[in-house]
């Protein structure tokens, strides 16, 4: 008894056990006897048990004690009971076992419940927990050199939820453990120096909710966090190693959000596997290990020493640099403005998803110290400014480089390209507009010069390859509203409004809208010569928004309002055939300017066009017959052809400086049927359908609808 004695005092238990093993007990106190059983029932006195050798005591549901200690093969069977004690811990085992189901353990004054070992390898104290609760002023749970495997329960210390120094901490099934620090990991203090700590946390929690989750102090331990398990720290430290402390920590199947902090003379190891994410900074931390579909993410600027990539990737915060000293294996980058530094060697085939953006590339992307290490664009060409980058090695640094297409021309980023044919656009939306009044003019020459109120509506559709090599659709539609009246016999004046919509579709999801507000003048002359003069003024507000989609599934967007103006001119001669055909040879001018805008872009491309100075000329001739039927209704039919062309002009559009010309040919030739008929008296209705072809431009259909009614 005397050698037993001597050495719990050296023990952390002793000051727990000391008093049971001396020569008498305290009043209220049960003592078992070696290899002596007892069971406390419900309604049993409340009082401190102490169990000699091999001795076992089983406290039932609804039962209480006091504190229980025991010692050399000493069994606690605790079920839906309550164990307390208000000086010292409510359980203290030293080389015997515990039972915990459905339990309540608490001490107000010390320890929840103290587990030791002594000397002897073949023996170990473990508690085992299910469903049950533990809690001390200090510290909720403190193993040395024993094992608790704890299944949908909770442990709590003021101080450290579980204090581990030598053995294993197993926690399953959603274990809360908490204190100020949720699990403090050190050396054993008695025999067994050189025993190691594991920890298993399998769908459970360890949280400090004063300071680190976990904090190793000159101890070795391995911690594996697995199916949903996680580690919190309210300092935001998930693991702090310090005063030489060894730890290795294994993450599966989980995600972990915090800081691994490592003390100058320490180490960490760190392995994430089978989809584990891990969330902050790697404060000095060795060797890092990312196997297939795990993830680190960096929170700022970001140093590692080894880093291994088995099929894992790492996010690297945006604008942060991550430094690693090596670097080997297989895996995954993703850069956010952010650049990748390897020190000294590195090795293996790496993919780079690098995030787009419309400021222009700066520096370098990667650089490495020495190796044969290979960095590829994992989604092809970047989004970066104003065009599409390509990465490029000069020596052992990896940059961006504009791409180059067929024509040795720099490809446009996607929202580069977006703004160029929104630019684009306005042409042909005016085109469309002022074909609508012009239109009007001719109806009026045909039907015999009868005024009065009229109504166009119609779609259009393009295919445009533009200039700098973009390629997009624009489908225009709208309406016009307008009123005219005779001046004399040959002169006609009228006044209209309008609106049109042109969606705008690119390759790769992007697009555009514009809608374009109008109001027009319009007059014509014609004697009976058939000679003929038409002239048509139009104020526009354009009012347009764009919704680019980088490379990597970005939305970037924006918004136009430009304001324009434009005069159409048209003369020809109507010559009249017999039998009611008609031939009109025409020459039509047209010239428009568009005002300059400045903008910026959602990811920051800045967009500034100049005054658009937009000049079309046209030849063509226009034939058709009257018909009159045999109800004395007269039906007009009408063909057309005609070449149009550009005559001179500007279109120049810088992005980020780059300043790109924006002209190009939108010469086609041109074709259109129509008929219209008066269907009710001073009630007129037409239509019209056409098409062109050209070498840049497109019209792939053209459908037209008019209704006025004459005085």
């Amino acid at each position: 008894m005397t050698g037993s004695l001597i050495l719990l005092r050296r023990h952390p238990l002793a000051a727990t056990l000391t008093f049971t093993l001396g020569a008498s007990l305290a009043a209220n106190a049960a003592d078992l006897g070696p290899g002596e059983f007892a069971l406390v029932s419900p309604g049993d006195p409340v009082e401190d048990w102490h169990l000699g050798s091999g001795a076992r005591l089983d406290v039932r549901p609804g039962a209480e004690t006091g504190r229980i200690t025991g010692f050399d093969g000493g069994q606690v069977n605790v079920e839906g009971a309550k164990v307390s004690s208000t000086d010292r811990a409510a359980i203290s085992i030293v080389d015997g076992a515990v039972n915990l189901t459905n339990a309540t353990v608490v001490s107000t004054g010390s320890i929840g419940m103290a587990l030791g070992t002594l000397g002897d390898d073949t023996l170990t104290s473990t508690a085992i927990l299910s469903g049950s609760s533990v809690r001390g002023a200090t510290t909720g749970v403190e193993l040395d050199s024993a094992d608790l495997h704890a299944r949908s329960s909770r442990i709590h210390g003021d101080r450290a939820g579980v204090v581990l120094k030598g053995g294993t901490l197993a926690l399953h099934e959603g274990t809360v453990v908490s204190g100020g620090v949720g699990l403090e990991v050190g050396t054993p203090e008695f025999w067994q120096k050189d025993l190691s700590n594991q920890v298993v946390v399998q769908a459970s929690l360890i949280e400090g909710l004063q300071g680190s989750a976990v904090v190793v102090r000159d101890a070795q331990v391995d911690i594996r966090v697995a199916d949903g398990g996680q580690l919190k720290g309210a300092n935001g430290v998930l693991l702090e190693v310090i005063e030489g402390g060894e730890a290795s920590l294994h993450v599966s199947n989980s995600r972990l959000e915090g800081d691994i902090r490592v003390e100058q003379g320490a180490s960490a190891d760190i392995t994430l596997d089978n989809a584990a994410q891990l969330r902050g900074q790697l404060h000095n931390v060795q060797q890092l290990q990312i196997g297939a579909q795990s993830r680190w993410e960096t929170v700022a600027d970001a140093q590692v020493g080894a880093l291994d990539l088995r099929q894992g990737s790492v996010v690297v915060q945006s604008g942060s640099i991550l430094r690693a000293e090596t670097l080997q294996g297989e895996g995954t980058f993703w850069l956010d403005h952010s650049r990748l530094q390897i020190d000294s060697h590195a090795s293996g085939s790496f993919a780079l998803h690098l995030a787009s953006s419309g400021h222009e590339p700066q520096g370098p992307v990667v650089g490495i110290g020495s190796g044969d290490a290979t960095f590829d664009l994992a989604s092809g060409p970047v989004d970066a400014g104003a065009f599409a980058h390509e990465l490029v090695r000069e020596g052992d640094q990896w940059s961006l480089r504009p791409q180059v297409d067929m024509r040795g021309k720099a490809r446009l980023s996607n929202a580069g390209e977006t703004a160029m044919a929104f630019d684009s656009s306005l042409e042909a939306a005016s085109q469309v507009e002022s074909r609508w009044v012009v239109g009007r003019l001719e109806k009026l020459r045909t039907n015999g010069g009868s005024a009065g109120l009229w109504m166009h509506t119609g779609t259009t559709g393009f295919d445009v390859d533009s200039a700098v090599g973009t390629r997009y659709t624009q489908r225009v539609g709208g309406f016009a509203l307008g009123a005219d009246t005779l001046l004399d016999d040959t002169w006609r004046v009228g006044a209209a409004v309008g609106l049109s919509h042109s969606a705008i579709g690119l390759q790769r999801g992007s697009s555009a809208t514009l809608n374009s507000y109008f109001s027009a003048l319009y007059a014509g002359w014609g004697d009976n010569s058939g000679y003929y003069a038409d002239a048509a003024l139009k104020l526009n507000l354009f009012d347009g928004t764009l919704d680019a989609r980088a490379h990597d599934g970005r939305k970037v967007s924006g918004n136009r309002r430009q304001g324009g103006y434009g005069l159409t001119l048209e003369t020809g001669r109507r010559l009249s055939l017999d039998q009611g055909w008609y031939v009109q040879p025409f020459v039509q001018l047209s010239a428009a300017i568009v005002q300059g805008q400045r903008s910026s872009l959602s990811n920051g491309l800045e967009v500034e066009s100049s005054n658009q100075h937009l000049n079309m000329g046209a030849l063509g001739i226009k034939g058709g017959r009257v018909i009159v039927l045999n109800n004395g209704l007269e039906l007009s039919t009408h063909g057309r052809i005609a070449v149009m062309d550009n005559l001179g002009g500007t279109r120049r559009v810088s992005l980020n400086g780059h300043e790109l010309d924006n002209r190009f040919s939108s010469g086609r030739t041109e074709m259109a049927l129509g008929v219209s008929s008066e269907v009710l008296s001073g009630w007129t209705i037409s239509t019209e359908v056409e098409a062109a072809r050209g070498r840049n431009v497109d019209q792939r259909y053209g459908i037209n609808l008019g209704l006025s009614h004459s005085f």
